[in-house]
């Protein structure tokens, strides 16, 4: 897999920080800017209880359809341990309160169904991330 220009930035300055890019990361990201999501990547927001790095904060289009900004996470190993579910939770819960709600996107999930993510995301983008399901 090749990176973009953008995606190889991104790695760079993500390990800089100490975070890890992961291969589905990569793919998402990929994918998306085909599809042509507007999105950044490993991006921090900040919360009134610190801050977070997030995998993708996709933005709603700019035309009446789209509602919501939404963040969108890759779920790995990392995530799948006591504190990684924790993490997660506690992760989630902040910054939906902060106003994104948060969909989870499983590793498998990218590599088997990346057309069943994409539609997904977009989906939830439309529907202001309310999630259906």
């Amino acid at each position: 897999m090749t990176f973009t220009h953008s995606a190889h930035r991104r790695a760079v300055m993500a390990k800089h920080f100490g975070n890890i890019i992961t291969k589905p990361e990569i793919i998402l990201h990929q994918r998306m800017a085909k599809e042509g999501f507007r999105f950044k990547s490993q991006w921090r927001l900040t919360t009134h209880n610190g801050f977070f790095t997030v995998d993708f904060l996709v933005f709603g289009w700019n035309d009446v359809h789209a509602k919501h900004d939404i963040i969108v996470e890759v779920r790995g190993e990392s995530h799948y341990s006591e504190s990684g579910r924790r993490k997660d939770e506690w992760k989630t819960k902040e910054l939906t309160e902060a106003g994104y709600p948060v969909i989870w996107i499983e590793n498998e999930e990218v590599y088997k169904e990346l057309p069943k993510v994409i539609e997904k995301i977009r989906k939830e983008v439309l529907n202001g991330g309310v999630c259906e399901g």
